[in-house]
C-alpha cells in the first residue's frame, strides 16, 4: 500500500471543498480518524472541545451475529470507540454539522465521487477511503502499542493487525 501523499490530499480536499461539502467532510473525518467506510455511513458524533480539539464517537461496524462455530467471521467485531483528535479542519466539520455527521449518500456514491475528483489531482490517483484507515494504522504503529492501535481502529482483537501485515 502506498503511503498517503499529504500534498495530494490537501489538493484533493481543496478541489472539492466548495463544490461537494459532503465528500469534503467525509474525507476529513476519514483521514483524521481512520474509521471504516461502513462506520462513516452510521454517522459520527463530533464534539468541538475548542482549540482544534474534537472528540469523535464512532459506532463500530462489522457487528453481525454469525452462525454457530468458532470462526472469526461469526463473532461480533468492530468495537465502538471514542477518539480525541487535534485538527482544525475536523473542528470546522463538527461546527458546520452541529456535532453530528452522517452522509446522505451511500458509501458507493461517495467512493464514485472521490474517484472522479481524484482524477483531476496530481498524486491522488491511489487515494481511497481505506487509504486513510491504513495510513492511520501506519502512523499509530510508529508510537503506539498494539493495544492502543486496536482501540483506535476499533479492532476486537490484536490479531486483526496481523491481517494487515503488522503484528
Amino acid at each position: 500500500r502506498q503511503p498517503l501523499d499529504d500534498s495530494a490530499y490537501q489538493d484533493l480536499t481543496a478541489s472539492v471543498k466548495d463544490s461537494d461539502q459532503e465528500l469534503y467532510d467525509s474525507l476529513v473525518i476519514s483521514r483524521e480518524t481512520g474509521l471504516r467506510p461502513e462506520e462513516l455511513q452510521k454517522g459520527v458524533k463530533l464534539t468541538d472541545q475548542g482549540n482544534g480539539v474534537v472528540s469523535v464517537e464512532i459506532q463500530g461496524a462489522k457487528k453481525k451475529d454469525g452462525i454457530n462455530g468458532e470462526s472469526r467471521f461469526q463473532a461480533k467485531t468492530g468495537a465502538d470507540r471514542k477518539l480525541v483528535v487535534q485538527s482544525d479542519e475536523l473542528a470546522e466539520v463538527a461546527r458546520r454539522n452541529d456535532g453530528h455527521f452522517q452522509p446522505d449518500s451511500s458509501k458507493d456514491a461517495l467512493r464514485m465521487r472521490l474517484n472522479r475528483a481524484r482524477t483531476n489531482v496530481n498524486g491522488a490517483e491511489d487515494i481511497s477511503f481505506y487509504t486513510f484507515r491504513h495510513n492511520r494504522k501506519t502512523e499509530l504503529a510508529k508510537h503506539s502499542d498494539k493495544k492502543e492501535i486496536k482501540r483506535q481502529l476499533g479492532h476486537q482483537s490484536e490479531k486483526s493487525q496481523e491481517v494487515y501485515g503488522h503484528g
